[in-house]
């Protein structure tokens, strides 16, 4: 029988390739053989993240809090303080998120793969607040992090952001030849880091005029969204084709 931290091992493997579903089972699985706190603790916080993408981001910090423990490590106190701030972030807490996000990144300068996702994650946060200066400044981060340890998907995440930041400011050429360039790298993984791709490619073909190709992928990204019942994501996407629909004056197609 496989241990709990195997399973977990397979676990973020699988999350980590987008197979979203396949990662909660096996965490799900692992659950109930955990025999210390730390162990318990990675597997809570992965399970949190996985409430948070089914819409339940309550139930998810409801499962950080039970995991924290006094004498945790330090750098597993620094990823509950970093799957703290995703939840915060998706909930539109954006300062609490962001000072989680501090307190994670502070934590793990030994731990590449969680310090890269942090300063992605603050970016985003910075990206959603439109403070465009220290949201690429954290995506270059994440991207230096990732090209020094062979994190090649996290170097492309924090591209294609780096090509969502150009496309805000409005340098389109840049910000379609920046999200071109990762998109194979990231559809290879799974359809859901596809779909992501996608829905902000479209909004990059949309501010470039191309109307047409920008509903077409949408529709393809919240169809691939609904298959992995990603809700959220799904819905952003919809809403996006709603607008669009609107924009075209096509009011039935956005209802």
């Amino acid at each position: 029988m496989l241990s709990a931290m195997e399973l977990y091992d397979r676990a973020i493997h699988a999350v980590d390739r987008g197979r979203h579903g396949e990662g909660n089972r096996l965490l799900i699985r692992a659950l109930p053989r955990s025999d210390n706190d730390t162990v318990r603790a990675r597997i809570l916080l992965h399970l949190a993240y996985q409430q948070a993408e089914r819409g339940n981001v309550a139930d998810g910090l409801t499962m950080l809090a039970d995991a924290e423990r006094p004498g945790l490590p330090r750098e597993v106190a620094a990823l509950i303080a970093s799957n703290r701030g995703l939840l915060l972030m998706r909930s539109g807490n954006a300062g609490d998120a962001l000072a989680s996000f501090t307190v994670a990144m502070n934590g793990l300068g030994d731990e590449p793969g969680p310090l890269a996702r942090a300063a992605l994650n603050r970016g985003n946060v910075y990206l959603q607040l439109r403070n465009l200066p220290a949201a690429a400044s954290d995506f270059r981060r994440c991207s230096e992090v990732a090209s020094a340890h062979g994190l090649g998907v996290h170097r492309a995440q924090a591209e294609h952001n780096l090509g969502y930041v150009e496309l805000l400011a409005g340098e389109l050429p840049s910000a379609l030849r920046r999200m071109e360039s990762v998109r194979p790298v990231l559809a290879e993984m799974s359809s859901t880091f596809a779909a992501v791709c996608d829905t902000d490619r479209a909004q990059a073909l949309l501010a470039a005029g191309l109307t047409s190709d920008a509903d077409t992928t949408l529709a393809s990204a919240a169809a691939a969204f609904g298959r992995r019942r990603l809700r959220q994501s799904q819905a952003e996407a919809e809403l996006l084709r709603a607008h669009l629909a609107l924009t075209l004056g096509r009011p039935t197609d956005a209802v």
